[in-house]
């Protein structure tokens, strides 16, 4: 092997690795990306799930916003800790009874998988209470 031939290789490896470098850094940019808007849709939720406790269309959005993240989840989309927290709030939220009550309204508009989960989800709810 010439010199020519080891510059060749090493350049290639270094460009090699610059794209992989490049590639990991673009991709936690955008799931970082991601996890930034979901956070901001669930925090503009969550203050009108407060401000108007009673008003369903805001309990549909949250259901709605829960779902996604689910499936989001379950196509392994998320950092686990990511979907730990999430998680978590969604416990505090649904142990809420005016929102449980609307979820037993609109449960219907979701698939079943989603349903078991958030079923599971309320009955965590209930449990951390007591």
């Amino acid at each position: 092997m010439v010199l020519s031939d080891i510059i060749a290789l090493l350049a290639l490896l270094v460009s090699g690795t610059s794209l992989v470098l490049s590639w990991r850094t673009s991709n936690k940019r955008t799931e970082m990306y991601g996890f930034y808007e979901f956070t901001k849709r669930f925090q503009e939720i969550e203050l009108k799930l407060y401000s108007h406790p009673e008003d369903e269309i805001y309990h549909k959005l949250y259901f709605d916003l829960c779902c996604e993240e689910y499936y989001m989840h379950t196509n392994d989309n998320l950092p686990q800790g990511i979907w730990d927290s999430w998680k978590s709030e969604m416990e505090l939220i649904m142990g809420k009874e005016n929102i449980q009550k609307s979820w037993q309204k609109l449960k219907d508009n979701y698939d079943e998988k989603f349903k078991e989960f958030f079923e599971k989800i309320i009955v965590q709810s209930i449990t951390n209470k007591n």
